[in-house]
């Protein structure tokens, strides 16, 4: 390896801060030597700051202000009690419609007068396992507070 393809490695290395101890004082002893690699170090410095400030999301940083906010999480509080609300009372009055319409309908068979309150009764279960199991899943998620 000639100095600039060994030194490059190590300055990149150095930049995205993966040198370990006898790499860094190679290539400081290196620095200490070379002009050029110096310079190269220098030059990527800077272009690490220009894509720190290309990349710095400032609307990442509003948007997770906004998530912790006590507006936002009121919000989404009352929405949800809204939506099981809506979800109860819907589901009442379509079971309801479903008993009298169907349930007791003699025109229909006895096998789709079980059947189908049988297979809505089993979505019902399986939808309520998995809203379970998320809501488990994020309570134990311990990558929720990594950021974006």
């Amino acid at each position: 390896m000639d100095c600039d393809e060994k030194y490059r490695v190590l300055i990149s290395g150095f930049i995205d801060g993966e040198l370990d101890d006898e790499q860094m004082r190679e290539l400081n002893s290196h620095l200490n030597q070379c002009a050029d690699c110096r310079n190269l170090l220098e030059e990527l410095r800077e272009q690490k700051k220009i894509m720190e400030m290309v990349f710095a999301r400032e609307h990442d940083r509003a948007l997770d202000g906004f998530e912790k906010g006590v507006y936002a999480r009121l919000e989404r509080k009352i929405g949800w009690i809204l939506l099981s609300v809506s979800a109860i009372l819907l589901g009442t009055f379509g079971g309801i419609v479903l008993v009298r319409d169907l349930i007791l309908n003699p025109e229909f068979s006895l096998l789709v007068r079980i059947g189908v309150p049988v297979g809505i009764a089993g979505l019902a279960v399986l939808g309520v396992s998995a809203l379970r199991q998320r809501i488990t899943t994020l309570r134990g998620d311990p990558y929720r507070e990594v950021k974006r």
